[in-house]
């Protein structure tokens, strides 16, 4: 536990310019693609963008157009929560017993 810590306090005067240069490139997306894609809103909150996350209904299509282009992206969440068989249940039960 000890070492997790230094770790953290060690790293402490650097995590905020990384947040701050992540914050910089996040908006440069977001004003690139604002006519394209669904692009993420923190609102009034402070976000850290470790995961630039955007939305299309052409996703396949659009991950492999980026593949081509050297560009990695990932799906985090490639069956939608709802879907899933426990959160099925879990909606279902709350219709019923809300």
């Amino acid at each position: 536990m000890r070492f997790r810590q230094a770790i953290a306090f060690g790293s402490d005067p650097f995590v905020d310019g990384w947040n701050e240069r992540r914050g910089e490139i996040a908006k440069r997306y977001t004003e690139g693609l604002k006519d394209l894609v669904a692009t993420p809103s923190a609102g009034n909150n402070p976000h850290v963008y470790h995961l630039y996350v955007i939305q299309t209904p052409h996703r396949d299509q659009l991950q492999d157009y980026l593949l081509d282009r050297g560009i990695q992206t990932l799906i985090h969440y490639p069956i939608p929560a709802i879907y899933r068989r426990l959160t099925a249940i879990w909606a279902i039960s709350l219709a019923i017993c809300p």
